[in-house]
């Protein structure tokens, strides 16, 4: 909670708030190996305004990330993933009301349906007759399913 409080106190006040809103987020989704496509705006758009103009733009998903890595609340887990501690995820889920669980459970799930549909299908995949089907062109998909 004391890295929050850091956060907040950013140099840019809207970064903060989406930076503060992607973890809030981040807590409602598996730990483990989260695309960066999932800092998106959402599909409709998610109600933390910070969140959604910063998450439009790969720069701003990347100040995001930055700020988060920076106070230790997000790691790296790949080249385009990243991870949170399950005890991060507790405590940020333990200290949110009942209305703030659900408004970033519905974000979590905008987030998630942007990412699926510009994502390649695994039926777009299969229908392809004139190219081999790889396991890599349904990796993230993969993933964002795990989600």
């Amino acid at each position: 909670l004391l890295n929050f409080q850091y956060i907040q106190k950013c140099e840019e006040p809207s970064l903060a708030e989406a930076a503060c809103a992607m973890m809030n987020i981040a807590a409602y989704l598996d730990p483990d190996d989260i695309p960066v496509e999932l800092v998106n705006k959402g599909n409709p758009c998610v109600n933390q305004s910070p969140l959604a103009e910063y998450a439009q733009s790969p720069l701003g998903s990347k100040q995001i990330f930055e700020v988060l890595t920076k106070f230790s609340l997000l790691q790296r887990y790949g080249i385009n993933s990243w991870s949170i501690h399950r005890l991060v995820q507790e405590v940020i889920i333990s200290c949110s009301s009942d209305v703030e669980r659900v408004e970033y459970l519905q974000s979590a799930s905008r987030m998630l349906y942007f990412a699926f549909s510009n994502t390649t299908n695994p039926r777009e995949v299969l229908q392809e007759r004139n190219e081999q089907p790889s396991s890599g062109r349904l990796l993230l998909w993969g993933k964002l399913a795990r989600q």
